[in-house]
């Protein structure tokens, strides 16, 4: 699998679903848009998300049309449909969702806050995120060695 760091919209409310064993996860569909050449393109993914913070606090805020971040592991799968044509499922083992604040109403639904004390894993609604210090920058030397910097430098492209 590959990794995937990608924003969209839910497709529907999520589910909570249990496994054989038990355990609680969640699963929702996930519409991500790109635009190519003035062409826009909407990409559909199944999401499934173990994270026990996300299936026991954050359910009721995975609602059809919120903008999400989500951050998990990526697959695809290819199938023979009922026609015999071939077709390919996406999907998305996610590992973090954070909620984007979009400022306004989204579908016209108010922006409703998470409760604050859960937002291990999953930031709320209206979280701030953590200030980070810069994130270094990689360049080569002209000695063949590399260095690190503080990213102050102005770069050459």
């Amino acid at each position: 699998m590959k990794t995937i760091l990608i924003d969209g919209h839910l497709g529907r409310d999520a589910e909570l679903r249990t496994t054989t064993a038990g355990k609680k996860y969640v699963t929702f569909t996930f519409a991500n848009n790109s635009r190519v050449k003035n062409v826009d393109k909407t990409t559909w993914y199944d999401v499934t998300c173990f994270d026990q913070n996300t299936v026991e606090n954050r359910l009721e805020y995975l609602k059809k049309g919120k903008y999400l971040f989500i951050t998990g592991r990526y697959d695809t799968k290819a199938y023979i449909a009922k026609d015999g044509s071939l077709k390919v499922s996406e999907s998305i083992l996610a590992d973090r969702i954070d909620f984007i604040n979009t400022g306004g109403r989204s579908n016209g639904e108010s922006n409703t806050q998470a409760p604050a004390e859960a937002t291990t894993g999953v930031m709320a609604p209206d979280d701030e995120p953590e200030t980070q210090a810069p994130t270094p920058v990689y360049q080569e030397s002209t000695h063949g060695s590399a260095s690190v910097s503080d990213g102050d430098e102005e770069l050459p492209f």
